[in-house]
């Protein structure tokens, strides 16, 4: 299904009056041509639209319509188009499917027009679409501004699967890009936070038995491991506990001083935090997880104040960006036309679409498998949260983290770094 196709300059008027301007990202050195002489060549995207997750990946396309609207829809003397497939359902329009994955996948690939193909949060998703894309001849370019599951550009020994890569790239051409975070990176960050910062040395490790949640905790372990701290276990927590009596009292008799759960923000999870806090021995504990904690849902399950302590590390938010980031971030205020701030992850749709048009740029033709290479090889990239280059693998060697702690009942930046 098509959502819509963008190739007017709509906001590029917006973009001026706030004081955003195409020159101000990606790396000087590549010259940006905005003759449209040569045809037309369009960037498509795949993400469900419907329900909760829909109003995410809404702002991500208004993210992306911004950038091109800064390049002048124009990129290496070609007119650009921008067109938006919905992946989901009728019956399910909030939940990406993978025949339609596959469909929007191969309606791209047989459109001669078409560079470059974005896909969502969903590492599924792309597990559908990325194998079509990478055997093609020549093949074509994707690009991941959200999906954090390691496994689609690395091997990450007890994490991944065998062979993951080679499922993906059957010919062993690497045609992925990924902007956002990976959660084994993100799992580190925590792990350095509580052993160096917090100045905690013995963990507990939990999780949800999902596999976001699994592979944060397992990560967390082996980070905070190598920093020499001790972790006394990594637990799965019951499906439908009556009471987490047990979990507690292994993370007293292990003497832990901090607990990691990874998982999805659930009513068990914040009944397990209620019943830590509870516990009069571990009133000194750090309770800690990745961004999947990061909810109301959590908050509401706890007592006013059982919440206050537990630290999260997610992406950096809109309104923590600085300098031409924060100009960017009131400009998709005005964009979105709601009194909220954008997805965190549309930050990364919108420097993954001046990436693409950099590669075209770079390359100054339709030439889908040099475009593959330009993007592979981005470097000195400014985008909205610094300057970055993509690695060997196909990510960003660098993405910022947020590290935030509940005060009052809210989720409080409290620091920043790298991962």
């Amino acid at each position: 299904m098509t959502i819509g196709q963008h190739s007017g300059t709509g906001n590029l008027a917006v973009g001026r009056q706030t004081g955003l301007a195409f020159e101000a990202f990606g790396n000087p050195a590549i010259p940006h041509r905005t003759d449209t002489s040569a045809g037309t060549l369009r960037i498509v995207s795949s993400w469900p639209f419907g329900g909760d997750t829909g109003q995410s990946y809404r702002d991500h396309a208004i993210a992306i319509r911004l950038a091109l609207d800064l390049a002048g829809s124009a990129v290496g003397g070609y007119a650009l188009e921008y067109q938006s497939l919905d992946n989901s359902t009728e019956a399910y329009a909030s939940v990406w499917d993978a025949t339609t994955e596959i469909e929007n996948a191969n309606r791209a690939l047989e459109d001669p027009e078409v560079v470059a193909f974005i896909g969502g949060i969903h590492a599924g998703a792309l597990q559908q679409s990325i194998p079509i894309l990478s055997r093609a001849e020549p093949p074509l370019l994707v690009v991941s501004p959200a999906a954090t599951w390691p496994g689609l550009t690395r091997r990450v020994d007890g994490i991944t699967e065998d062979n993951e890569l080679g499922r993906y790239y059957p010919t062993g051409l690497r045609n992925l890009v990924r902007f956002g975070p990976i959660d084994d990176r993100q799992a580190a960050v925590a792990a350095r936070w509580v052993h160096d910062t917090a100045g905690r040395h013995t963990a507990a490790v939990f999780h949800d038995n999902g596999r976001y949640g699994r592979c944060v905790a397992l990560a967390f372990a082996a980070a905070f491991t190598a920093l020499g701290g001790t972790v006394s276990g990594t637990t799965p927590l019951p499906a439908d506990p009556i009471n987490f009596d047990r979990y507690v009292a292994s993370v007293a008799n292990a003497g832990a001083d901090c607990v990691f759960i990874g998982g999805i923000a659930t009513l068990k999870i914040g009944q397990f935090v209620g019943e830590l806090r509870a516990q009069s021995s571990l009133e000194a504990l750090s309770i800690l997880g990745g961004d999947g904690l990061t909810s109301d849902v959590l908050l509401d399950a706890l007592e006013f104040g059982q919440a206050d302590g537990l630290t999260v590390v997610g992406p950096p938010l809109p309104a923590d960006l600085t300098g031409v980031g924060a100009i960017w971030s009131a400009t998709m205020r005005y964009l979105i036309g709601q009194s909220r701030d954008p997805d965190p992850f549309a930050v990364h749709a919108f420097e993954a679409a001046i990436a693409i048009v950099q590669a075209i740029d770079a390359v100054g033709a339709g030439d889908r498998a040099a475009i593959v290479d330009a993007m592979r090889g981005t470097s000195e990239f400014r985008g909205l949260s610094g300057t970055f280059s993509i690695d060997a693998d196909g990510d960003r060697e660098s993405v910022p983290f947020r590290i935030s702690q509940v005060q009052g009942g809210q989720f409080i930046t409290i620091g920043a770094e790298g991962g």
